[in-house]
């Protein structure tokens, strides 16, 4: 059985990408996954592309915050190492 929800979502089990019109800012791509239950109430599944591509972008930075002061460290490292062992 197919059922159309909305004007462009159809509750037929497969993955569907449907554009948000949110009534500030830019629309966002959204995959939704529409069933129908055998009584008769329609199941709808969905994630956000948006999210997702600000999750990449928070780990971006914090990787970059936490490789920034390692590369300080293991270059301190090296160059005190390189001035050779201390003499008493």
């Amino acid at each position: 059985m197919t059922c159309i929800v909305g004007r462009t979502l159809i509750a037929d089990g497969k993955p569907h990408n449907i554009e948000i019109y949110p009534e500030e800012g830019a629309p966002y791509p959204l995959r939704l996954l529409a069933v129908s239950l055998p009584n008769g109430t329609i199941l709808v599944l969905g994630r956000s592309f948006h999210l997702l591509a600000e999750q990449k972008l928070m780990l971006r930075h914090a990787m970059l915050v936490a490789a920034v002061p390692t590369f300080l460290f293991a270059l301190f490292l090296a160059l005190f190492s390189a001035t050779g062992p201390c003499r008493v």
